[in-house]
């Protein structure tokens, strides 16, 4: 299973209480907890999302409750091109066990619906995926073991079902119980194997969605939701509604962590590595999940067999070349990534680090070149933005980033060339591109792509070293410029509002934020942003509007 992320969010409710109906025992911290009676947490990345599509919805309803006086209700409409869905976040839980319990009913037993709690990987059976799933098929309520659907007893209509499921997390097992209304107890199971059959598979998110094919109408109700955690932890303050954190603070984080260094970036996600569901099932298979762990975690493995496999040795390698990067041995560091880019040539991490070992050995016109092939993969990624500014800061030559603002450097474009000049100054540039750029110019291309990828560096250049204001005027010229000849780039508009946003001129920010939304290729992030903005200024209504056209809303279902 497999939830495509082109989702609208719903939000939850954290409280502290007691125990409801619940037939394991809950020791731990509560997590999570909704009853949907009370005043609901607002929505965001950090309590809850809707997604919904077309004619599905997600609302509260009066008409049938398990506890109280509301549930919550998804209601699906067949065949309208997705399904709505709750999908709530919490800590991501790596050790002991999780908790989870929740009510739910049906209103006729052959409406498909799932639910689910998943991990980083997201809502994929793979590790830190899916690690419990329940699904309706024909009526029959199913789980699933080890990626396979097992019945657990045929639903009745409108009757209220309570599941306590007590999950695992280092054994990958889970003990599930499910009774009716009645008191009946119908399942009782003691140590199943997660959807995965991975031991340590963390999870850090749930979800309630319809029929997720989208062949069948689908109403069905949840309530009482609980979870948790044996695992203990501290959470920071709401800096807003439904978020811990700014979006800018994102960028401080890397800062932090990376001022004034060329080192390698962190792995975040398995596509970092070019590792998709099918690598990692055979990579299990062949007993090579223990070594995959130890790898990423940078320890020492014997060799062995291991190295025959190219996702493995690839890891492998950019670890040596991370480690050769932070001794400056560029040139061993610039062979090791070349030979794991080489290896997995579906792999984002390695080609980056390549460009930045290129660039901490003084090599730019490479780096460069490395750095606009790959732009195109890292989209509206924070890494990105920190690369360019750790290159930007090694280099002596940003200054030649303002020469492109003069017409003189435009001549270069004037034979036919200026729809390649828009690729390159106002969008993200891919290998597409490039490849337009070979054909208009093939002597002087080299030149014309460092300048456009020099732009980049010396505005995230300033960004890292706080000339918000400096960063400010820049991205402003830039949108001027550009305006000045007909193009329209909601990027550097974008770029121009977080210049402003950092130095905290919100007026300004407000403004590009909005004039980068009236462009048909904008990031939806701007959005958030502006409900950033507008939480400062202490505007609740114009922050809630702009949060929720992200993370959506609940919708009247009675």
């Amino acid at each position: 299973m497999e939830l495509h992320l082109k989702f609208w969010i719903v939000s939850l409710y954290l409280f502290s209480c007691g125990v409801m109906g619940a037939t394991i025992n809950e020791p731990g911290q509560l997590i999570v907890a909704y009853n949907f009676d009370e005043a609901l947490q607002e929505v965001g990345p950090d309590t809850y999302q809707i997604f919904k599509y077309t004619h599905g919805k997600v609302g509260l309803s009066h008409a049938y409750k398990f506890s109280g006086w509301r549930s919550l209700k998804i209601q699906d409409v067949a065949r309208d091109g997705g399904f709505p869905e709750l999908q709530g976040y919490f800590k991501t839980i790596t050790t002991g066990k999780l908790y989870f319990h929740f009510a739910f009913m049906v209103a006729d037993v052959n409406e498909r619906f799932n639910i689910a709690l998943a991990g980083k990987s997201h809502f994929q059976l793979k590790n830190h995926g899916i690690g419990f799933w329940l699904d309706n098929e024909d009526g029959q309520l199913r789980h699933y073991v080890d990626s396979r659907p097992v019945k657990l007893f045929p639903l009745e209509p409108f009757v209220w079902y309570q599941l306590d499921l007590e999950y695992d997390i280092d054994e990958g097992r889970y003990a599930l119980r499910i009774e009716d209304e009645y008191g009946q107890q119908l399942v009782a199971l003691d140590a199943s194997p997660n959807a995965v059959n991975q031991a340590g598979s963390t999870v850090n998110k749930f979800s309630f969605i319809g029929d997720l094919e989208d062949r069948q109408n689908a109403s069905y109700y949840v309530d009482d939701v609980l979870l948790y955690s044996q695992q203990s932890f501290s959470q920071p303050d709401f800096v807003a509604p439904g978020r811990r954190k700014f979006f800018v603070d994102i960028w401080n984080d890397y800062h932090k962590k990376l001022y004034g260094k060329i080192q390698c970036l962190p792995v975040v996600q398995s596509i970092d590595l070019g590792i998709d569901i099918d690598v990692f099932t055979n990579l299990v298979a062949d007993n090579y999940y223990d070594i995959l762990n130890q790898l990423l975690d940078n320890q020492s493995v014997s060799p062995g067999d291991w190295q025959n496999n190219p996702y493995l040795q690839a890891i492998h390698l950019w670890q040596l070349g991370c480690s050769n990067m932070t001794q400056l041995n560029w040139q061993q560091a610039i062979a090791n990534f070349a030979e794991a880019s080489e290896l997995v040539g579906t792999a984002r991490i390695y080609p980056m680090s390549l460009a930045l070992a290129h660039a901490g050995a003084g090599e730019y016109a490479q780096s460069d070149a490395l750095l606009a092939s790959i732009q195109s993969d890292w989209i509206n990624e924070q890494r990105l933005s920190v690369a360019y500014a750790m290159v930007g800061i090694s280099r002596e030559d940003l200054d030649s980033a303002k020469q492109w603002l003069t017409q003189s450097a435009l001549t270069a474009y004037e034979s036919g060339g200026l729809e390649v000049f828009e690729d390159l100054y106002c969008d993200f540039i891919n290998s597409n591109m490039i490849a337009r750029l070979k054909n208009y110019d093939p002597e002087s291309w080299p030149d014309l792509l460092e300048q456009a990828v020099i732009t980049e560096q010396y505005y995230f250049t300033l960004l890292w070293q706080k000339n918000y204001h400096d960063a400010f005027y820049f991205a402003r010229d830039m949108t001027s410029r550009l305006h000045e000849l007909g193009f329209a780039s909601s990027k550097w508009q974008e770029r121009t509002a977080d210049a402003a946003f950092y130095s905290q001129a919100y007026e300004e920010a407000i403004v590009y934020y909005q004039a980068a939304l009236g462009n048909e290729n904008a990031c939806y992030c701007n959005y958030l942003k502006l409900a950033d903005v507008f939480h400062i200024k202490g505007d609740s209504a114009k922050e809630r509007e702009y949060r929720e056209k992200i993370y959506g809303r609940f919708e009247e279902v009675d």
